[in-house]
């Protein structure tokens, strides 16, 4: 029910998929996974009744290096771009 990291990463783009895990192939089932969307630091997870998106306030540098920490607890999700945002979820169901 937990999942935590920390990554440090240079940005070049824009757009694209960063990390993703599944629980299942094919994408069914809980997954966690981060990307960029138009310079948007977008975390998403789904546990178990739908997914769940976590998108920065503000779009970021591209070009540049950048850490960010994820970490879902439950129904529970954050993400912090140290320096840029910190993005902030609770889910209730």
């Amino acid at each position: 029910m937990k999942f935590c990291v920390t990554l440090l990463m240079y940005l070049p783009a824009a757009a694209g998929l960063i990390l993703y895990n599944g629980q299942k192939k094919g994408g069914d089932g809980d997954f966690v996974s981060l990307g960029l969307n138009n310079s948007y630091v977008e975390f998403r997870f789904n546990v178990g009744s739908g997914p769940a998106v976590i998108r920065s306030d503000h779009p970021i540098r591209i070009g540049e290096w950048h850490t960010v920490t994820l970490s879902r607890t439950k129904k529970q999700g954050n993400g912090q771009l140290v320096k840029c945002v910190t993005l902030k979820v609770y889910l209730v169901f």
